[in-house]
Order: C-alpha cells, then sequence, then structure tokens
C-alpha cells in the first residue's frame, strides 16, 4: 500500500473514532412554546315570558344563547304540572339548536302551595315523575327551581326537595337548577325586615348547592335599593357571599334588563319597565333630567306626567349597555360559571353589543 493511501486510512479511522466518542450536541435548543390560556366563555341562560317583544328579541338574539329558560310551567297544591312552551318560540330556539331548561315555579308565587308540597314525600315524587316525563317528551336537558315566596320555616323541607329532585333528575341524565334569592348574609338581622322570613330564609345555599347541578344568583329586585334594581356594590356583596358557600364553577350571575319607577313625590316604587319607555322619553324629549350615579353604575331619567295638583315627578332607574356592561365584567372578573338574563324583550338593544 503507498504511504499515501496509508495516511489517508489512518485520517479516516481517526475520524470515525471522534464522532462515536464524542458527545454530540444540539445545533439549537428549540424554545418551550406555551399554550396561551383562554378563561372558560361564560354560560349564557336567557329567561323568556311569552310575549311579543321578548319573541322578537328571541328571534334577533337568541343565537347568543346557551341555554333557553322559558318561565311556562308551575305546579298547584296537588302536584299537578301545567304549561308548555309555544311553537313559534320552539321555532326559534330549536333552529338555533339551543338547549332548553324550563322553569317550574309554584302557582302564583304562593307559600301555601309550596308548604303542602314540602310535607308530602308523595306530592313530590308526583311532581318529580311529571317533570321527568316531560322532559324526556320534550327533550329538555332539564329543569330550573323557581319556587319563591317561601317561608323560612320550610327551609330544611325545601333543601330536601331539592335533593330528592337532583338524584332522581339525575339518574335520567337530566340536569337541576335552582334560582336563588340573593342575600348577602345568614343572619336574619341583617336582611330588610320581614325578609328571611318571607323569601330569602329558606334557600340553604350550600346545600343547595351541593345537590344542584347550578344555580342562578337572583341579584336583582335589591331589598333595600334607594332607586335602582341591582346597584352594583350590592350585586358584589351579594356574590361574593354567594362564593363562599357554593363553587364558582355553579353561579351564574342573574342580570335584569328591566328598570324600576319611582314616584319621587312619595318616595314610593311603582312597578318595574321596560328599557323602551326610556327610549320613548329620549325620542320624544318628555324627560326633565337625566344621568348615570358612578356609584351605585346605574342610569336614571326623570319625567312627570299631570298638570296642576295632579302633577306626579317620577324618576325612573334603568339597567342599560353601561351598567350591563359592568355586571358582565364582574362575572368574566370572578370567573364564574355563566349569567343568566332576566329577561329578553326588556334590555336596551345595546347590551347585546358586548356579546
Amino acid at each position: 500500500m503507498t504511504t499515501n493511501k496509508k495516511v489517508f486510512f489512518q485520517i479516516l479511522i481517526l475520524l470515525l473514532f471522534l464522532s462515536t466518542a464524542m458527545p454530540t450536541f444540539a445545533a439549537s435548543v428549540a424554545p418551550v412554546v406555551k399554550k396561551a390560556t383562554t378563561s372558560k366563555p361564560l354560560e349564557k341562560l336567557f329567561y323568556y315570558i311569552p310575549g311579543f317583544s321578548t319573541f322578537y328579541s328571541l328571534q334577533a338574539n337568541g343565537n347568543k344563547a346557551n341555554i333557553f329558560a322559558p318561565q311556562v310551567y308551575k305546579v298547584d297544591a296537588d302536584g299537578v304540572l301545567t304549561g308548555s312552551i309555544s311553537d313559534i318560540a320552539l321555532e326559534v330556539v330549536n333552529k338555533n339548536k339551543t338547549p332548553i331548561m324550563p322553569l317550574v315555579s309554584n302557582e302564583n308565587f304562593d307559600p301555601d302551595t309550596m308548604h303542602t308540597i314540602l310535607q308530602s314525600t308523595d306530592l313530590q315524587n308526583k311532581i318529580i315523575s311529571e317533570l321527568i316525563a316531560e322532559a324526556k317528551s320534550k327533550n329538555y336537558i332539564g329543569w330550573q327551581f323557581d319556587f319563591e315566596h317561601i317561608m323560612a320555616t320550610d327551609r330544611n323541607t325545601f333543601s330536601s326537595f331539592v335533593e330528592l329532585t337532583a338524584k332522581k333528575l339525575h339518574k335520567e341524565k337530566l340536569k337541576l337548577s335552582v334560582a336563588l334569592i340573593a342575600r348577602s348574609s345568614n343572619k336574619p338581622s341583617d336582611l330588610p325586615a320581614g325578609s328571611w322570613d318571607k323569601y330569602a330564609g329558606v334557600f340553604d345555599y350550600k346545600r343547595i348547592g351541593r345537590a344542584a347541578d347550578f344555580v342562578t344568583l337572583m341579584a336583582y329586585d335589591e331589598p333595600a335599593s334607594v332607586g335602582p334594581v341591582a346597584s352594583l356594590p350590592w350585586v358584589k356583596k351579594v356574590l361574593a357571599y354567594t362564593e363562599k358557600h357554593i363553587p364558582k364553577s355553579k353561579i351564574s350571575l342573574g342580570i335584569p334588563t328591566y328598570g324600576w319607577l319611582w314616584n319621587t313625590d312619595t318616595n314610593t316604587k311603582i312597578r318595574s319597565m321596560p328599557y323602551q319607555k326610556v327610549q320613548d322619553l329620549m325620542d320624544s324629549k318628555g324627560y326633565i333630567g337625566k344621568g348615570f350615579d358612578k356609584t351605585l353604575q346605574t342610569s336614571w331619567i326623570t319625567y312627570t306626567q299631570g298638570a296642576g295638583a295632579n302633577l306626579v315627578h317620577y324618576k325612573l332607574w334603568y339597567e342599560n349597555a353601561a351598567s350591563f356592561k359592568t355586571k358582565l365584567s364582574l362575572a368574566k372578573s370572578q370567573k364564574i360559571r355563566g349569567i343568566s338574563l332576566w329577561v329578553v324583550g326588556m334590555e336596551d338593544p345595546n347590551i347585546w353589543k358586548s356579546f
């Protein structure tokens, strides 16, 4: 073998040795890419009461709902379930493929009706059987209990009814939610006189929160309000209290769309009002003054009716896009389950921009 060939093979062997003996290194380290973290979207439940304005709003905005919750069913003292959803409403809901969870309430929110039901296991089982049969025949995902004006003395029996219903509905792969009267304390003395005994005290947040799939915190109809249906400070307070007793993943914040009309001459609340009344006053320039309370985060408008001795001064505190946005932001910041809008058809049309 020639000298040149010997040198060539020696170099080749040396290179092969080095390539196996020396550790290998990557040319560069690939950066660790973190997945973007996004918060879970709020579940949106839309309440519906039969009527032209609610139907038209449902037509226009129903596709934004995750759950359609019509208030159309009731039970009487004999445990008989009655009610139905109109064909025209069902047509819109089915077109959007929105799951349906109807409300069931005690007839006329009568406390005696509920007391009778809660004293009888037979009546409770009868109602539950009817709820299951109706849900299966109509393809509902479940029910929301909207039983109200129940005496606090029925607290334990009502919680037991919720637990029994949840157990039986879950066995049939159906869901149960419960509408809760909002409060910020478990002490009767912290609430306005009479409210604990007549409608707020019956709700055992912990027991109901454990049994139900979720609850709707009815954060409206502020009991000691100076005007608004739901001032932001009060909403924050009742939500903070609820979060202490029920997991955030089970809380849907009830947000009102309506306003309250007050007679400022007598400082008395008259009735609830839709946003359309505000729009009419704006369009006709029939108002005296208007504004937005930055502390309460609610809008207001004043006007008069009548003349002379019959002249009456009114102040309408109303929910609009601005007040809605603050409550929606609160729900997002608290990372709760969702929101429950009471009720479609009474709202400021501009709230839909927030969705």
